[in-house]
């Protein structure tokens, strides 16, 4: 139960605290939990277009739920992004990749990035057809909290110095990534069924491209990068329902 509410804790804006010093292996131990807080986001996202459907224009609608989910994450991952873009874009080698990443100040290309992903989440959402948004949001928040986790286990960290990301990344076992993709597709199956094995085999290239890149590039994966392939996610798996679904 601790490591549930570690993990509410660190990816939602819901006002939770939990007592004590954490420690760093709990804060890997907590990733098993990302799946499940996920499914909780994307249902949370779902109550909200039940409510509001009925007496608002679908397109104002899927703006609410874009703008919830960012008041219910506190941007976290959207952060990430735009530091990521940042520092890639303007970074000329792997040091001064990273310390831009670090330095947190948004950018040009940072805002683009931000524009572009928001753009694209809501382009998707809207043509995605009304009986499959219930199950998309649920997938969509789900998938995207396991690519944390994903991401953190099978990729090193970059800052030899250390960081933020880095009790989930170099803390996180083989038990709890187990777990969590468990959890993952249990919730895939439930909601996308047949198209599941698509969806996990998509999902599955966009992470491994996009993490081989950054290894490449800066050595590993950040705090920031994670977010980063988070938003990718949600964005990659609207995309393929929407596909599967148009």
């Amino acid at each position: 139960m601790r490591g549930c509410l570690i993990a509410l804790q660190f990816l939602t804006s819901i006002p939770i605290r939990v007592k004590g010093k954490i420690s760093d292996r709990e804060l890997a131990h907590s990733m098993l939990y990302f799946p499940l807080v996920g499914a909780f986001l994307g249902g949370a996202l779902a109550l909200i277009y039940l409510l509001f459907r009925a007496f608002l224009p679908h397109l104002v609608v899927c703006c609410l739920l874009i703008v919830s989910e960012i008041l219910l994450t506190r941007a976290l991952h959207l952060d990430g992004l735009a530091d990521t873009i940042d520092g890639l874009s303007a970074g000329k080698n792997r040091q001064e990749t990273l310390s831009i990443m670090r330095k947190g100040e948004v950018g040009a290309f940072g805002v683009i990035g931000l524009v572009m992903i928001i753009l694209a989440k809501l382009t998707l959402l809207y043509s995605l057809p009304s009986p499959y948004i219930l199950g998309g949001l649920i997938l969509m928040a789900t998938y995207g909290r396991w690519s944390l986790v994903f991401s953190a286990y099978f990729y090193p960290y970059a800052r030899k110095e250390g960081g933020k990301g880095k009790p989930f990344v170099g803390l996180v076992k083989r038990e709890e990534m187990v777990l969590a993709t468990v959890i993952m597709f249990v919730g895939s199956i439930i909601f996308a069924r047949w198209a599941t094995t698509i969806l996990f085999l998509v999902l599955i290239a966009g992470l491994v491209a996009f993490n081989s890149f950054l290894k490449k590039r800066i050595g590993g994966v950040t705090g920031d990068t994670l977010g980063a392939g988070c938003e990718l996610v949600e964005v990659i798996a609207l995309m393929v329902m929407v596909g599967l679904k148009g």
